[in-house]
């Protein structure tokens, strides 16, 4: 009898298969929170009420932070390739080097949520709660970059385990949760800025 299932399945792929679908589940619904976030803000500051368009100032130290996660997002994608060419001297190289600019990330948003609270405190009186807003937004973004440090932690410490790991499924988890956040952090600081 002709039977078109094969009989010896390989359990890791299947496992494989469903992580990864569960992961790309778990990016949409992030996609839908980022996006309807997003939303919100345009509509908020496009009405009425909201002040004149350039009048709101951002601060610098987010062109910075934008410049960090564009480079953070090129060194996780070397780090995945060399992951994938079983290369273990770049693919530490780039891990590490995807962990300092994510770490460098952090450091410069810092100070620029400060200022926007700072902001927010400022206008609060006057009902301009755009600031709080805004630092509502970019904080959202950051939190969810301080859990992907978290990926990209246990990500690296597969790469120094030894050969085996190299396609481990964490690396590329980390990479695809990476990448979502640098796409996020553009869209978002696109919206922001354009809507000064």
């Amino acid at each position: 009898m002709l039977s078109f299932v094969d009989p010896s399945p390989d359990p890791a792929s299947g496992a494989e298969a469903r992580g990864a679908m569960g992961m790309r589940l778990f990016l949409l619904a992030l996609g839908i929170l980022f996006a309807a976030s997003m939303l919100g803000y345009v509509l908020i500051r496009f009405s009425p009420r909201s002040p004149a368009a350039g009048t709101l100032h951002l601060p610098p130290l987010l062109l910075l932070s934008t410049m960090l996660m564009l480079a953070s997002s090129f060194t996780m994608q070397r780090a995945l390739a060399a992951g994938r060419r079983a290369d273990t001297a770049a693919l530490r190289r780039s891990m590490l080097m995807t962990l300092v600019l994510a770490g460098a990330f952090i450091l410069v948003q810092t100070p620029a949520l400060l200022s926007l609270l700072g902001q927010h405190q400022k206008f609060r009186g006057s009902g301009l709660g755009l600031y709080g807003l805004i630092f509502f937004l970019i904080l959202l973004h950051a939190l969810h970059v301080a859990g992907g440090i978290v990926a990209l932690v246990r990500a690296a410490a597969g790469a120094w385990g030894g050969p085996a790991v190299h396609n481990q499924p964490a690396l590329r988890y980390a990479s695809m949760y990476w990448h979502f956040l640098d796409g996020v952090w553009l869209a978002l600081f696109a919206v922001l800025w354009l809507s000064r």
